[in-house]
């Protein structure tokens, strides 16, 4: 049990590949983010940051956050969130970047810290870490989903779609959604949304490398599925034959349930 002395919330949990376990939450009496990491006995790891645990404070305004964490090939931890910057009205997303010791990696930004502001409140839904170090950063904004891709140095990257984001065009609810890495450097995301525009749908889009919708998925990089009501989509995962896992509320009584996609985005009914 992490108890952070106020009302705690975990948000997202990673496993390392030597077990160690981490996890962001927000809480506390400062509402701040909190990366825990343990040991795999379940004890707090005493050489990550301050007794395990990583503190950003991001004071009061803190709204949802944080809200996934990936790792990176060297260990670092990335986590992304929502904040009020309380200098302009709406939300912008927060990208932190921990290093392997728990420490904010100052050179890839002020206190580790990357905002992203794409001129609208932006909601953080998902990230990813490729092999390089660049992160890739999903985001609800203006009604639609938007990947925004930074270097290593937390810059745009200006080989993902010329160093903007990537809008894709479905109406978009903040609610749920995830970003999942393929193999050839490829982007699966997970939206809450519907091509149609009416009830909510489990929608999936695949993302080349250079920040382009792929068009050999689905048709247009798009496939859309009403299993039956609204649903809400979470995390995802990629079999090792490439086939999609994702975890939703779903159906006409929104249970909890797993669903699988084929590779190419159909739904599995084998």
């Amino acid at each position: 049990v992490l108890d952070y002395g106020g009302e705690d919330v975990a948000t997202d949990v990673l496993v390392q590949p030597d077990g160690k376990v981490v996890v962001a939450s927000v809480g506390g009496a400062t509402r701040a983010w909190r990366i825990t990491r343990l040991n795999s006995d379940g004890s707090p790891d005493a050489g990550f940051a301050s007794g395990g645990t990583a503190v950003v404070p991001f004071g009061e305004s803190v709204i949802f956050v944080p809200v996934a964490a990936a790792l990176g090939a060297s260990g670092e931890i990335v986590v992304v969130g929502t904040f009020d910057n309380g200098v302009e009205a709406g939300l912008d997303v927060a990208v932190l970047r921990l290093l392997a010791n728990g420490q904010p990696d100052t050179s890839f930004g002020p206190n580790g810290v990357r905002a992203i502001d794409l001129g609208e409140s932006e909601l953080a839904t998902g990230v990813s870490v490729d092999p390089p170090g660049d992160i890739t950063v999903a985001a609800a904004s203006n009604g639609r989903t938007a990947l925004t891709r930074l270097t290593d140095t937390g810059t745009p990257d200006p080989e993902f779609n010329g160093g903007a984001p990537l809008v894709i065009d479905v109406p978009t609810l903040p609610r749920g959604g995830d970003l999942a890495r393929l193999s050839g450097g490829r982007l699966l995301v997970v939206i809450e949304g519907s091509a149609a525009g009416d009830t909510s749908d489990i929608v999936l889009a695949r993302v080349t490398p250079e920040g382009a919708l792929d068009t050999s998925f689905s048709d247009d990089g798009i496939a859309s599925h009403d299993l039956g009501g609204d649903e809400r989509p979470g995390r995802a995962a990629i079999q090792t034959d490439g086939k999609i896992v994702v975890a939703a509320l779903a159906g006409a009584t929104e249970l909890f349930s797993i669903v699988r996609f084929t590779a190419g985005g159909a739904l599995d009914t084998d």
